[in-house]
């Protein structure tokens, strides 16, 4: 849980807005992306946050 709230941290504090992923759902930077020739999604960060936070929430409403 506690690694889950530090990666979510880390993802909203992205200074571009977005986080970016591969097709197989890996996180990957843009530049890294672009110098491999890899496509990928911009994903918005709170949208994510939102969803893999969401679940754990509900193990603390027991």
């Amino acid at each position: 849980m506690r690694e889950l709230i530090k990666e979510a941290i880390v993802d909203l504090k992205k200074t571009d807005g977005f986080i970016y992923v591969t097709a197989e759902g890996k996180k990957i930077e843009l530049h890294e992306a672009a110098a491999r020739g890899i496509a990928v999604t911009p994903v918005n960060p709170k949208d994510e946050v939102i969803k893999k936070t969401g679940s754990c929430w509900f193990v603390f409403d027991r």
